[in-house]
Parts: C-alpha cells; structure tokens; sequence
C-alpha cells in the first residue's frame, strides 16, 4: 500500500498578548487647550481693532466701555463657545463608539490651561507695580487682553492711551498707569481672562450632549413664522 505523504500542518499563530495601538484622536487635555489659546490671540488681535475703531465711546463715562465690552465679549465669547462645542460633539461620536471615556471636568480643565498665559501677564503688571520694570506695562497689557480691555478702564480709568481722535479729559488723567493702580484693583484686573471659562465650558458640555442654541432658535423662529402664516 502506498502512504500517503502526510499534510504538513501550518502552525496556528497564537494571539498577540501585546495591547492594540491606540490611535491618536487629538482629543487630549492640553493639545485642545492650545488649540483654544491660539483662538483667544485671534479675538485679541479683533478685539483690539475693535477697541480702537470704538475709542470715542471709551471716554463716555461708564456705559461707553460697557458698550464697547459686550461687542468685545460677543466675539470673543461666541468663538471660544462655538469651538468648544465642536471639540464636545467630537468627543460624542468617540464616547458612543467606545474610542473615549468621558471626563465629567474636560471642559472647566480645558479653559482654565487655555487661560494661563493671560493670567500669566498680571507677573510683569505686578513688577511694573512695584517699579521693577523700568517702563509702565499697563498701556501694553490693555493690548494684550483687548477682550477686556474695556473692563480694565472700568476698573481702572488712569493712563487710557489718548490719541488724536480721543483728546485726553478728566477720565483719562495725565498719570501713570500702573502707579496709580492699587493692589484691590489689581487682583480684579488680574482674574478678567477668566470671563473665557464660561463660554468654553458650556460649549463643550453642550457639544456633548448635542444641544445647539443656535439650531433651537432657528428652529422655533421657523415655527412661530409658520403659525403666523397659518392663522
């Protein structure tokens, strides 16, 4: 009898023990917090043109910066809001599928790094205070945090940078900037950027739960023109 040559057996391969590859979903903490940091020098650079454009209203007493502000903080806070409810809905898709898990704090965590640099700068306002810098910041930090830029005139007026269009006057006194500010009215100034905060967290917590305003109020502005046209 022949024999048949015997089938040689391909070795079963066992199962890699090894942990999948996580793919990068550019999801993470800090890398959106950058993200939203480059959004706030975008709505400064506006906001200070902003500002300008409506220096004539800075020297209306108080209502005139608080004119100027609510433009200010419409800009700057719609877009902060609306790219933070972008990454929240991102973060829906990759919950539902398993790919994220859901961090009840990601948002607050979020803007409050987002915030830092602008914080950071009451360091050389503070040193400018004490006379260690040997120039006043306070006209350069008025630029630098142009979205509240109106806000910091409120709380304190001295040193506002006249110009041709808007001739000095009794609000904006011949003094320097940061001597006459106080310690009360520093820490006040200090902690505007965080006005940044509540418009990114809602708009995240929104994106995650898939809730747009904007949509609503469409919507229902759609609906009672259609119950006008019906009647």
């Amino acid at each position: 009898m022949e024999q048949h040559p015997q089938m040689e057996q391909t070795p079963q391969t066992e199962p890699s023990s090894q942990p999948k590859q996580q793919l990068n979903l550019h999801t993470g903490v800090v890398e959106l917090a950058l993200k939203i940091w480059r959004t706030i020098i975008l709505c400064t650079v506006i906001c200070a043109v902003v500002v300008f454009s409506l220096s004539s209203l800075m020297v209306k007493g108080v209502w005139g910066p608080l004119v100027v502000q609510a433009v200010c903080l419409i800009i700057a806070g719609v877009v902060v809001y609306s790219q933070m409810w972008g990454f929240g809905d991102r973060d829906a898709n990759f919950i539902q599928f398993g790919r994220l898990e859901k961090d009840p704090f990601k948002g607050l965590k979020v803007m409050l790094l987002a915030v830092i640099p602008s914080l950071v700068l009451c360091i050389p306002l503070a040193l400018s205070m004490v006379e260690v810098l040997p120039f006043d910041f306070m006209p350069f930090y008025r630029i630098l945090e142009a979205p509240v830029w109106p806000l910091i005139n409120i709380i304190h007026p001295y040193g506002a940078i006249a110009h041709a269009a808007v001739e000095a006057n009794e609000y904006m006194e011949a003094t320097a900037a940061t001597a006459g500010l106080s310690w009360g009215q520093f820490v006040l100034v200090s902690l505007l950027p965080l006005i940044y905060v509540p418009f990114g967290v809602a708009g995240y917590e929104l994106g995650l739960r898939r809730i747009s305003v904007g949509l609503k109020l469409m919507y229902e502005d759609k609906n009672k023109k259609k119950g006008k046209g019906k009647k």
